[in-house]
């Protein structure tokens, strides 16, 4: 799972539309998550931007529905977030 203050300012960027700094964040939780052994997450991640680039991944960001901030701190207790397909 990615640090938090990656997740944190990963929705700040997508909030102010900051696409460059999106980019540079999942391109960090790529890293992250490669170096531990998560590599189905982090190829998903790295297929997504690399196919639609950050402007891609950015609008397919914010056309889902957002979640609490009580949601995203009962998943992050409870182990965390449920990965979709």
């Amino acid at each position: 799972m990615a640090r938090s203050d990656l997740v944190i300012d990963l929705v700040e960027a997508q909030q102010r539309g900051d696409t460059t700094r999106f980019r540079t964040l999942v391109e960090a939780i790529i890293a992250e998550e490669r170096s531990n052994q998560h590599h189905l997450v982090a190829d998903r991640l790295s297929q997504l931007i690399t196919t639609s680039g950050a402007r891609g991944l950015l609008a397919r960001v914010t056309t889902r529905p957002a979640r609490s901030r009580t949601y995203c701190r009962k998943l992050c207790r409870n182990g965390g977030w449920p990965m979709s397909n």
